[in-house]
């Protein structure tokens, strides 16, 4: 899977590495999407954008493995963040894996 829109949102120079740090930006309080998330579920957006930012936007398919990689209580809602349209399932990036 790939997280919407990275490159729109993400900037940090390619030919640097691995960021040391990830954008959050402010105008997600405007975005009735992000609004529509519970505060668990935010949490987990943002680890899944800080694990995201090692491969270029890109996680798992896995909801276990993004729980254990992100460190979080319990595994994400994928099919959620789908439907919000803040994670793109790998069906449309033409059966690209992690």
């Amino acid at each position: 899977m790939k997280i919407a829109r990275w490159e729109e949102w993400q900037t940090y120079r390619k030919d640097r590495g691995t960021p040391p740090w990830i954008k959050v930006h402010r105008n997600l309080f405007s975005n009735p999407e992000w609004s529509m998330l519970s505060d668990s579920e935010k949490g987990q957006l943002v680890s899944m954008w800080i694990l995201a930012a090692d491969k270029g936007g890109e996680i798992p398919s896995d909801p276990r493995i993004i729980m254990k990689m992100a460190q979080l209580d319990s595994p994400p809602n994928i099919n959620r963040f789908i439907e919000l349209q803040f994670v793109v399932p790998d069906d449309c990036q033409g059966g690209v894996k992690v």
